[in-house]
């Protein structure tokens, strides 16, 4: 009787659990993550970038691009995976960015989010990958809310990203969370 309580216990845990895996990361055989954003420097967005503030021939539209470095890691410190065998890297699928515009920083900054978006690198076993990606499309520094060229106006936002992925040899897929703050200003320099 015990045992009939205790199979019946745990289906109504599945059913309400449900059976499957979750998205965590940790569960995984090779673990990736997130070790810097932008080589750990601050994260902007600028309308141009006047190169030398003495010479205004020299200015140009930045691209803003965002670099990010993965890590990837044996589950467990006692598990020893061969590096060039099978299940030995962490693959990247995709990834989304979520923008939380911060005081005073435009609402509208939303229409950008990115809810999902290719992105393909290999993260191998003990070892470490770097992935640039655009981070603000040319489109966002001609809105009218942007800061202009050469307004005082600076705002922040945060960007929650996810990165998607599976251990190579794997289908299943998991999350890679992790985030920043982006600063927005109408200019920056070289200086």
């Amino acid at each position: 009787m015990k045992s009939r309580a205790l199979l019946a216990f745990l289906a109504v845990a599945l059913l309400t659990t449900g059976c499957s895996m979750n998205n965590n990361n940790e569960w995984q055989t090779v673990v990736c993550s997130v070790q810097k954003i932008n080589d750990g420097a601050p994260v902007i967005s600028a309308a141009v970038n006047a190169g030398d503030p003495a010479n205004p021939d020299d200015d140009y539209v930045p691209l803003d691009l965002i670099k990010v470095l993965f890590w990837a890691r044996p589950y467990s410190a006692a598990s020893t995976i061969n590096s060039e065998g099978a299940y030995s890297s962490f693959i990247i699928t995709g990834y989304s960015a979520v923008w939380t515009p911060g005081p005073n920083a435009p609402a509208e900054l939303t229409t950008y989010n990115v809810p999902r978006s290719n992105l393909s690198a290999r993260v191998p076993i003990n070892d470490e990958t770097e992935v640039a990606f655009m981070l603000c499309p040319q489109e966002i520094k001609q809105e009218a809310w942007y800061p202009a060229p050469g307004s005082a106006t600076v705002y922040t936002a945060n960007l929650a990203l996810t990165f998607y992925g599976h251990v190579e040899g794997s289908e299943h897929e998991v999350e890679v969370p992790a985030g920043t703050t982006v600063t927005f200003l109408g200019a920056i320099s070289d200086n």
